[in-house]
């Protein structure tokens, strides 16, 4: 959406300076405060790194466009692609009075065009479309945070979901084995068997007091730690194959849900090569790109029939159901998941998550 706003603030801005030159001829004052407002709205609005916030640059756009509608009201309408900008960074209230004020003035400028000649047409006409294109952006907006909101509760559920399959492949069954082990102590009480089973107890209960104490550490979201040291945590904590954790590309800041989401990815994805792949060795790499974050996890271990990438795997007993539960979460945030494995020939798991919302 951006793009195309984009594309239709220069068109509009051309088209407004085509108009003039033919009207009025070559008029070096009003040209050069249109390609003022063509820099002032790239450096604010398409460069967005300059201004922060973007709305600071908004109103120097709008301070450079009322002063060339002064001399020249031929450039009204390029305040059009404004009105989303206030919509999109302001709240509803500050934006209707903003789109308000450039309504104003566009309407003013269309009766200076036609010699103030009263017309109710040259007053509804913006009146109307300003209304509508506000009203129509903030339902879509509202529908857009409703969407968030219903995403944000099924991830819960899916995060309730995962706890419930922690607590009972850690917990429950380590408290299961310490207590038949317990019962075994005491039917060959007080045999030298009786004695071997209660150290075995104590070892499965220190086990399982570890695995209550990864479960509620996870439950605390990152910690204060980032991203990278969060993954490279779960590595760090995996029994069994050996796991090596890389990152790739400039690191910048990811919103709070995108990294949470990655580094759940992560720890389903681990917790598939220890249970299902009898693997040697993993790789887990962290990528940030432009316009995405990848996760790639990969493993050498037995693999299983995949009959093609890309695809959301099926539900199902097994390893079938962790892939779920990561491509769930992928969709969730916006994001993709591609399988690859065959048999004897280990595999391999890519998750990519849009950037967007993250900040340099």
């Amino acid at each position: 959406m951006r793009v195309w706003m984009h594309a239709g603030f220069y068109l509009l801005l051309a088209s407004s300076a085509a108009r003039y030159v033919a009207r009025h001829g070559w008029n070096a004052p009003v040209l050069g405060l249109a390609a003022l407002l063509a820099v002032a709205y790239a450096v604010a609005m398409v460069w967005r790194p300059v201004w922060r916030p973007r709305r600071v640059g908004l109103l120097v756009v709008a301070a450079v466009w009322l002063a060339i509608v002064l001399v020249a009201p031929s450039f009204a309408l390029c305040a059009v692609p404004l009105v989303f900008v206030a919509l999109d960074d302001y709240s509803p209230r500050t934006a209707v009075t903003i789109i308000a004020v450039l309504t104003a003035v566009v309407v003013l400028s269309f009766v200076r065009l036609n010699g103030w000649h009263p017309d109710v047409g040259l007053i509804a006409g913006p009146a109307g479309v300003a209304i509508i294109t506000t009203a129509a952006y903030l339902q879509l907006a509202r529908t857009s945070q409703a969407l968030a909101e219903s995403r944000r509760r099924a991830g819960a559920l899916e995060e309730r979901a995962r706890l419930a399959r922690d607590l009972h492949d850690t917990v429950a069954q380590g408290m299961s084995s310490v207590n038949l082990l317990l019962q075994a102590a005491d039917r060959a009480w007080p045999a030298d068997a009786a004695q071997a089973n209660l150290r075995q107890a104590m070892t499965v209960n220190r086990e399982t007091l570890g695995d209550i104490r990864t479960v509620v550490m996870d439950l605390n979201s990152l910690q204060g730690r980032s991203l990278e040291q969060a993954i490279a945590d779960v590595c760090a904590g995996v029994r069994g194959p050996g796991v090596r954790f890389a990152v790739d590309g400039d690191r910048y800041a990811l919103p709070e849900s995108t990294a949470m989401t990655l580094l759940r990815i992560a720890q389903g994805a681990l917790a598939n090569v220890v249970e299902h792949a009898h693997a040697q060795t993993a790789a887990v790499t962290l990528s940030y790109l432009p316009n995405e974050v990848r996760l790639d996890v990969v493993d050498d271990g037995v693999g299983f029939n995949s009959a093609h990438s890309g695809a959301r795997p099926p539900a199902g007993p097994g390893r079938g159901f962790g892939l779920e539960a990561i491509a769930r979460r992928a969709e969730l945030a916006g994001g993709r998941v591609t399988i690859e494995s065959e048999p004897g020939r280990g595999t391999a798991i890519a998750v990519a998550i849009p950037a967007e919302g993250a900040s340099s």
